[in-house]
């Protein structure tokens, strides 16, 4: 099997020189304490009107606000499938909260959008708390990615392929809303949304559990 989810590669922002700024519906937000970009003002009408961010911009303005400095300063290092298995295993706990709830839900890309939008405020506040108000539709999205994403990670494991890359400063708390940004937002599924009806996420079981199944 090829690889199925090359490496996202901030670096080719840099040779842009284009200024990725957060665009949130407050006027500041916090991560770990840290203050995330102001709001731009728009300058005329049609700046209210702008594409939502994707996933590369988010990370990139996510890596500038954590660590202070802009991404040509940085060293990035990379993440293989194990590491980020690693990294994503809580997000389990998490979804099982509701796990019941939402298996059972047909999969629909029309919450797309807002399952983007709960990755962001997950990354501004990264506990389970901030997904409590979703729509189950919205959970059911954010459940078929992860499960997904942890596929292609084991996948990619397997076959020596890197998933991505972080900056190598960037600080522990702040590693798994960096990756569910590159990895989980904007995820185009590669495969078909399966019926979940039945899954059960690991309670004791490990993230090298993936590379046996």
């Amino acid at each position: 099997m090829s690889r199925l989810r090359s490496c996202c590669n901030i670096s080719q922002l840099i040779a842009t020189g284009r200024k990725a700024t957060l665009q949130w519906r407050r006027n500041s937000c916090h991560c770990a304490g840290r203050a995330w970009p102001q709001q731009r003002k728009a300058r005329d009408p049609e700046d209210t009107m702008e594409a939502p961010m994707n996933n590369v911009e988010l990370a990139k303005a996510y890596f500038e606000s954590v660590l202070d400095k802009p991404l040509s300063q940085m060293q990035f290092v990379q993440l293989g499938g194990m590491r980020v298995l690693e990294i994503l295993w809580p997000v389990n706990d998490i979804l099982r909260s509701r796990l019941y709830e939402i298996r059972g839900i047909p999969y629909s890309k029309h919450h797309s959008r807002a399952a983007d939008e709960a990755i962001e405020a997950f990354s501004v506040r990264p506990r389970a708390q901030t997904w409590q108000d979703l729509e189950l539709e919205v959970w059911r999205v954010l459940l078929e990615r992860h499960h997904q994403m942890l596929m292609v990670a084991a996948t990619n494991e397997v076959q020596g392929f890197p998933l991505t890359s972080i900056p190598a400063d960037l600080p522990s708390d702040a590693v798994l809303p960096a990756v569910m940004l590159l990895l989980l937002h904007s995820m185009q599924l590669p495969w078909p949304p399966g019926d979940r009806s039945e899954l059960e996420l690991p309670v004791e079981d490990g993230p090298e559990t993936m590379l046996h199944r």
